[in-house]
């Protein structure tokens, strides 16, 4: 194939022509023709899953082990992450006592800990209020599940691990 055409054949393809076929006229001349151009459709953007962010359930405090002991009772959840995140709708459900707190409207700060407690309060940056008058955590031990407003698991936690069995 001549420089020449090869040089055709190049301007055809830079121009859009995405199909060529070539048609021989002698042993040596090739001259491009256009049989169709092929439609290439666009691109869709894969939605990207939005990740679950690294929200945990760092301590429960039951308190001790009698029947006025929930007054004590507490979770600790931090953000371990560098920014803040969004935890109305969030749960906290306990195995043992099979009870669900539901986060109220509440942003969480990065690096910040806020303890969820079982007693009656006033809900504040640092600290939310269950409103319950009795235990929820058992002071033998418990597991408890931390999830999205999906309902997507986002961390669990038990004390001691023999206690705990999905």
């Amino acid at each position: 194939m001549s420089k020449r055409t090869k040089f055709l054949i190049a301007l055809l393809v830079v121009v859009g022509l995405s199909s060529i076929a070539y048609a021989q006229l002698s042993s040596e001349v090739f001259i491009p023709m256009v049989m169709s151009e092929v439609e290439i459709p666009p691109r869709t953007a894969t939605p990207t899953p939005t990740p679950i962010p690294d929200i945990r359930i760092n301590f429960i405090e039951t308190g001790g082990d009698g029947p006025d002991y929930y007054w004590e009772e507490y979770v600790r959840v931090k953000n371990r992450t560098s920014r803040k995140v969004e935890l109305t709708g969030w749960t906290i459900w306990s195995k043992r006592n099979d009870k669900t707190y539901t986060f109220p409207e509440f942003e969480l700060k990065s690096n910040q800990i806020v303890k969820v407690w079982t007693r009656q309060g006033t809900d504040s940056d640092t600290d939310l209020f269950w409103g319950l008058v009795n235990e929820v955590w058992k002071y033998d031990g418990d597991c408890a599940k931390l999830k999205d407003k999906n309902e997507n698991l986002v961390n669990w936690y038990y004390y001691p691990s023999d206690k705990c069995e999905w």
